[in-house]
């Protein structure tokens, strides 16, 4: 197994395959938000054996508005480019359709024009 495993997804089947390839005593990091009807199953006995660590890991961990303003600031000064993190633009009127995309996976990153 891997001594970190990350899970993106958001679903108790891929949180279950990322346990099951963490190494014993490894870490496995959730970021994915899952559905709240979701539950991912693991025995008494596994974890207490496997010794593996489970983390949230909502926002990486940081500071959200603190990262913003950087993220911004760094885009202002020119260091970063975000305008080419974004793969479809939708008009407000739209935003259903984009919502959509984000759901099915269409779209990676989705940009909602006022």
């Amino acid at each position: 197994g891997f001594v970190y495993v990350f899970e993106v997804v958001g679903r108790s089947a891929t949180a279950r395959t990322a346990y099951e390839n963490t190494r014993r005593g490894g870490t496995l990091v959730i970021v994915g938000a899952g559905a709240m009807d979701d539950f991912l199953q693991l025995n008494m006995f596994e974890l207490f054996f496997d010794e593996k660590r489970i983390l949230p890991s909502m926002y990486g961990g940081g500071d959200v508005l603190r990262s913003y303003e950087r993220t911004v600031a760094l885009w202002r000064a020119g260091r970063i480019d975000l305008e080419s993190l974004i793969t479809h633009r939708v008009p407000l009127s739209g935003i259903n359709e984009a919502l959509d995309q984000m759901r099915t996976g269409t779209a990676l990153r989705t940009c909602i024009e006022i």
